[in-house]
């Protein structure tokens, strides 16, 4: 597993817009590195975690910055998000790399 820490500060400036900007970058991101590593061996079983907080009411909520974890996928491993309704305050999403044609149109 390898977490990448996404840092928003520079978002901040269009709070309007922070949420949606902080999901567009971390998916982007995990896109492109998924696309990177596609050609590698073993790239069938890549799946990446993108968790974004959410929680607009905590006091650090725009210091929070973003995760992307890669993983590669074992058996049922990672198993801990198969119930992402669990996860108040993060967005989560999982994708791996036939997900990727859903992300032609980002950035």
């Amino acid at each position: 597993m390898n977490d990448v820490y996404v840092p928003l500060s520079d978002l901040v400036q269009n709070e309007a817009k922070y949420l949606n900007s902080a999901a567009a970058r971390c998916l982007s991101f995990a896109a492109r590195m998924l696309r990177d590593a596609a050609t590698l061996p073993g790239a069938e079983s890549l799946l990446t975690i993108v968790s974004v907080f959410v929680d607009e009411e905590d006091e650090e909520f725009f210091l929070q910055g973003a995760n992307v974890r890669f993983f590669s996928r074992r058996g049922d491993y990672p198993n801990w998000f198969e119930d992402l309704g669990r996860y108040q305050k993060e967005a989560i999403a999982v994708v791996d790399i036939a997900d990727l044609a859903e992300f032609g149109s980002l950035p």
